[in-house]
């Protein structure tokens, strides 16, 4: 437990925001996030490393911001570009809020005060606890007891290229290094806890890890179980089925998306 003591306070209720102009191209990931909170926000530090918390000490940020709930500073976010492209484009990288003062919405309010900026935000990763917040808060709706589809999207990094895809990357996208594409999807799996993305040419192809024939750019994506979802969610167990990386399984996220078709678009027009 933080002793409110060290809490920092801001008056006015704001956070302080932290963030690089998007022109300079040199800069564009340079806010060092664990180094900023070691520094200015120690009491969150600790609590981060009472909960295995963990980030790179490498990883940076575009823009830092702290969470505030009233007055007091009880937790940070942080955003990267997420279109190079796109400078208004962000994707949340990480959200931690000290144990006291979670159940207030900090997740969301901070999410919709960053749109409110004149901001796209997607969701790098969410934890099944981002994704329920989001339901609780009308932003998010479950479909057959199982699907989510959300207005805020979620991002999914993807790292795990087989040989034979990167060299399949370089020749179609005419990508000679694919390290740092993401898929967006707005659609969750509550029992699998993980991203799903539809395979891009509208089929029910599935990418398997364990095929290389298989694409995980271009087929239909399932994100990888996190730990925090495996021991709250049991996730990785859950996975024992078999569905899991099969067009069976994109058959049924076929058919709960043409059967819901019209609420679907409804919830993100």
């Amino acid at each position: 437990m933080v002793n409110d003591k060290d809490l920092i306070i801001r008056s006015n209720g704001e956070g302080k925001i932290y963030s690089i102009d998007h022109n300079e191209v040199k800069d564009r990931y340079s806010l060092p996030i664990v180094a900023l909170v070691e520094q200015h926000y120690p009491y969150i530090k600790k609590e981060m490393d009472k909960e295995n918390f963990n980030i790179p000490d490498d990883e940076e940020c575009m823009i830092f911001k702290e969470v505030v709930h009233i007055d007091k500073v009880v937790g940070f976010s942080a955003y990267k570009g997420s279109n190079g492209q796109e400078p208004k484009a962000l994707t949340l990288q990480y959200i931690y809020v000290i144990p006291d003062y979670r159940s207030n919405n900090l997740l969301v309010k901070d999410i919709i005060d960053t749109i409110s900026l004149d901001r796209y935000v997607s969701i790098e990763l969410p934890t099944h606890f981002m994704v329920q917040s989001l339901i609780d808060h009308d932003l998010a709706k479950v479909f057959d007891d199982r699907f989510v589809v959300s207005k805020i999207p979620f991002s999914v990094p993807m790292t795990k290229f087989s040989d034979e895809e990167k060299e399949y990357i370089k020749k179609e996208y005419n990508l000679p290094d694919p390290t740092g594409i993401n898929r967006e999807s707005s659609i969750y799996d509550l029992e699998y806890s993980a991203i799903v993305c539809p395979a891009l040419d509208g089929s029910n192809s599935a990418y398997n890890p364990d095929d290389n024939s298989t694409k995980s750019l271009e087929d239909g994506y399932i994100s990888d179980v996190l730990d925090v979802d495996d021991e709250y969610f049991d996730a990785m167990s859950k996975r024992d089925d078999d569905e899991i990386y099969t067009s069976k399984y994109f058959d049924r996220l076929g058919d709960m998306i043409t059967n819901n078709i019209d609420a679907i678009n409804e919830l993100l027009s």
